[in-house]
């Protein structure tokens, strides 16, 4: 599977015509998971159409949740890469539903880590910049990330800052308790974002 992500990587940069099979989502787990990982590894050459056909099936998969075969990859993880490699061309139906299906992920323990957390904080950025109308949802889940795990908050600030700054007002609405309660993260975002001056 590494092999074909390499492989990918090396095409020339012009348009490749590469479309998921219909019925990808029955095949077996290696497949999909090999699928996955090179369509998010040629999302920048693959044309519109065909990324948001990568979207649906990478949808699907996420819908699925299928538990991980023992000592193999999860297809779960390929499909998030994928998603958020190939979500610059989504539709905003795509992006709603990616939002709805994946924001039960970040209500957990704090603390807690999933192996897709950085895949899904570059999709919650992929979402932010590239559709206006989910734009403060996305920068929502974006901020309760933050508060959530080290893991994710550095995350979003090493690579989010500027999709969080679309958004102040959610910004400050959701950071400034959590910073005035001690929270590093929280008062990074609103430094980076140029919201602290609300907290005086």
């Amino acid at each position: 599977m590494d092999d074909l992500v390499s492989a990918a990587k090396l095409l020339p940069e012009h348009p490749l015509s590469f479309q998921p099979q219909p019925d990808l989502v029955t095949m077996a787990n290696w497949y999909r998971v090999s699928a996955f990982r090179t369509a998010a590894a040629t999302a920048d050459l693959v044309p519109d159409d065909q990324a948001r056909q990568w979207l649906d099936a990478a949808l699907a998969e996420l819908d699925s949740d299928r538990p991980t075969p023992p000592r193999t990859a999860s297809a779960v993880h390929a499909a998030f890469a994928a998603a958020a490699a190939l979500l610059r061309a989504s539709t905003a139906e795509q992006a709603e539903r990616f939002l709805s299906m994946t924001g039960p992920r970040l209500d957990r323990a704090p603390g807690t880590h999933r192996r897709s957390d950085r895949e899904h904080v570059q999709a919650l950025i992929a979402i932010a910049h590239t559709h206006p109308s989910l734009r403060e949802m996305a920068v929502r889940s974006m901020c309760q990330a933050l508060l959530c795990t080290d893991r994710l908050a550095a995350s979003i600030l090493n690579q989010g800052v500027a999709a969080l700054a679309l958004c102040p007002d959610i910004v400050a609405e959701l950071c400034t308790s959590p910073t005035r309660e001690g929270n590093t993260h929280a008062a990074l975002a609103l430094i980076l974002t140029e919201t602290s001056f609300l907290l005086v």
